[in-house]
């Protein structure tokens, strides 16, 4: 279900942002962050599920389990230290590029003229 409604939330981000006609690093970084909010839900999303159901071993960033505990009454800042977290750490590529780098270059690789 998550991944469907992200799906959504995919497409209205690149439809708004890969596109531009003057791409610019800010529109860039605005991108990113677009992004990795929707990462951090779902992320958010995954880590509930895994503790509810007690499967917390199965997740790879022990980081944002924690951040989950932490803020388990309080989703929204839950899912905004998630998304700070990543900004700040998250990679992707296996551990190979940081997440905010990635998904930058990616704005610019769909927006080269």
């Amino acid at each position: 279900m998550t991944n469907a409604k992200n799906a959504l939330k995919f497409k209205d981000i690149f439809k708004k942002y890969l596109s531009d006609k003057m791409p610019s690093m800010e529109r860039a970084t605005s991108y990113a962050n677009e992004i990795m909010l929707v990462e951090a839900e779902a992320v958010f999303n995954r880590s509930v599920t895994a503790i509810t159901v007690g499967l917390e071993s199965q997740l790879k960033n022990k980081k944002y389990l924690e951040l989950v505990k932490t803020y388990k009454n309080k989703p929204q800042l839950a899912i905004s230290e998630i998304f700070t977290e990543m900004k700040m750490n998250g990679t992707v590529h296996k551990g190979k590029k940081k997440a905010l780098d990635h998904y930058i270059a990616q704005y610019f690789q769909y927006n080269k003229k």
